[in-house]
Formats: C-alpha cells, structure tokens, sequence
C-alpha cells in the first residue's frame, strides 16, 4: 500500500472514533469538568400529567374582605320605678322576683318606704324619664298614685277599691291566689268538710259575689256574716262557729286587727274549726291552712301588665289581673289535734 493510502485509512478511523465518541456523550450527560468558570446545566422538569377535563379550569377571583360594620347601639331600657311599702319578707320577695323578671328589659329604681332617705329618691326621679312604676303593699300604692303621674301598677293590696277613683292609668294585679285552687287544698286535707264560714266588711261586693261563685263550684256551702268592726267581727264569727267546718278568713283591715285574728283562730281551734288563712305567718297563731300567692307568680303578672302599659296595646288590658298560681302550706300540729290525716305536710301546688 503506498503511503497515501495508508494516510486516508488512518484518517478514516479516527473519525469513526471520534463519532463514536460524540454519541456516547450525548447519552450519559458531559462528564464534570474541574477548573471550568461554567455554570452547570440543570436537568429538564418534568412535566405535569394531563388533566381529564379538556378545558383548562378559571382561576377563582381573589378573596374580598367583608366590609367593615359598625357597631350596633344597644337599645335604651326604659326605666321604672319599684316602690315597696316596707322591707317585710313578703314584699322583699315579690320585689326580688320583679328584679329577676324585669332586670333584661327595664332598668329598675328600687325603693322601700321604710328607707331614710325615701323622698329624696322618689323626688329625684325624672318624672319625663320613667315609663311606669310598680308598687308593693297599700302604702307605696298610694304614694306612687299621689307623687308619680305615670302609669302605675300596684300588687299585694287587698283593699284597692280607692286607688282605682284617683287618677286614670291605675291598673293591679289580684292581691288573692285563685279562689278554687284555695278550697281545692282545704278539701284535699279535709275530705269530709261541706261547710264554710267567713265574716267579711261591706266594701268588697266583687269579692263577695266571686267568693259565692268559687264555693258553689267546689260543692261546699258558704255562710257568710257581715261586720263592720273588729270587735263585731268576732261576736259574728262565734256564731257562725258551730254550724260550720271551716272559717275563711280574709286580710280585711276594716274590720280586723292583729288582736281579733288571734282570737278568732284561738276560739276557732278550741271549737274544732278550720282557720284557713292567706299568710303563712298566722299558721303560728293557730290557724290549720295557708293560702297565699307566689313572689314569681306576682312578678309574672306584673311583667305582663307592665309590658303591655310599656307597648302601648292597653286597650284589652283589665284593671285588675288575677294570679294563676298558689303557695299553700299546712300546720301538721293543728291538722293532728283536729284528727285530720297525719300524712298531710306542708306543700306547694299550683
């Protein structure tokens, strides 16, 4: 072979070599170089795996803040005036009930006229600033009725028959529980009693005519004896005493007194009669029954008046709103030394 053959064969090889060489650099990546100011090739991203929607989906909008709100004033409560003619449990009670019932809806002024500085307080009340007033018991009912020209409601009198003629926007709730649930009790312990007496003044003809009512409806017999003093109060009652099982003895200053009520339950007891009473506080003086209102049942009622007054629908409202429920309570050593059921204990029913 001459040598310029040799040459082009020499040649022909070393560019296969160096085809060679560029294939198999290009399948395994460059190799590191050392010293080299280049920046390194990053490998490729994959990428991502199709969706099986064919539409690419909206981007959602960007969130918006909620406008900024302002603070919602709370409303003004109105402003009422409770007025107690004493601080004896039985009005405290009524007018911590009235606190509960009312605290969420009116502001309350609590007074007692047996406070010292009473008529500075009730002075002081801005009389165009308050919406009503509640009074507990005769004396704060007067009070409220004479020095205070807003509508007024009164609880705990029995005697109201005056308040009503003094002025307009008078309205009360019964002093009494339900007449029916209180000869309901006294026939649950005593079974066997039929006949009723009672003595009574000549200025509660309403009271007299639902008493009647009441009685006939339990199927009892009413003896009825009028007076018109304490003294005479108890001459009629011992009359009445033999001929009746029971003496329905009502809270009627006109013709009683502390005095007479102890001696009408003392003579009661010793004559085997009944003395059914509505406070529970005579059931130490010897009386077998008491049948009184409940502070809630009170405060409920009262709420119910007020509310009314307050929204202006007074329209079907009564002057007087009755009770719904009673507090009735027995004296366990009278019942047993009149022979009446041992069982019978002191107990609460609507």
């Amino acid at each position: 072979m001459s040598c310029r053959a040799r040459r082009q064969t020499v040649l022909r090889a070393s560019a296969v070599a160096s085809l060679a060489c560029i294939s198999a650099c290009s399948m395994l990546g460059p190799a590191p170089e050392t010293g080299s100011a280049r920046t390194p090739i990053e490998p490729a991203q994959a990428e991502p795996a199709a969706t099986t929607t064919s539409r690419a989906e909206p981007e959602p909008p960007p969130p918006t803040r909620p406008a900024p709100q302002r603070p919602v004033a709370e409303p003004e409560l109105l402003r009422v005036a409770v007025i107690a003619s004493s601080d004896v449990a039985d009005f405290r009670e009524v007018a911590e009930a009235l606190d509960d019932r009312l605290a969420d809806e009116y502001e309350i002024d609590r007074i007692a006229l047996t406070d010292p500085d009473w008529r500075e307080r009730l002075a002081a009340l801005e009389h165009d600033d308050l919406a009503a007033a509640v009074a507990i018991g005769v004396g704060a009912a007067e009070t409220a009725v004479r020095e205070l020209d807003v509508p007024t409601i009164f609880c705990q009198v029995f005697d109201y028959e005056h308040l009503l003629s003094m002025r307009s926007g008078i309205y009360g709730v019964a002093a009494l529980p339900p007449l029916d649930l209180q000869l309901e009790r006294w026939k649950l312990i005593a079974p066997g009693a039929r006949k009723l007496g009672m003595v009574a003044g000549s200025g509660h003809p309403e009271l007299i005519e639902d008493v009647r009512r009441a009685a006939a409806k339990a199927g009892i017999e009413l003896d009825i004896a009028f007076a018109a003093s304490d003294r005479e109060a108890l001459y009629r009652f011992k009359r009445l005493a033999p001929r009746v099982n029971g003496l329905w003895l009502f809270p009627d200053n006109d013709i009683l007194s502390p005095q007479v009520i102890k001696e009408m339950l003392d003579y009661a007891l010793d004559h085997g009669v009944h003395g059914i009473v509505v406070n529970p506080t005579l059931l130490d003086w010897g009386a077998l029954l008491s049948v009184s209102s409940r502070p809630t049942d009170v405060a409920r009622s009262v709420a119910h008046v007020l509310d009314a007054l307050t929204s202006g629908s007074r329209s079907d409202l009564p002057i007087m709103t009755p009770l719904s429920e009673i507090d009735a309570r027995v004296n366990e050593r009278v019942a047993i030394e009149l022979g009446l059921p041992q069982s019978v204990s002191q107990a609460r029913t609507r």
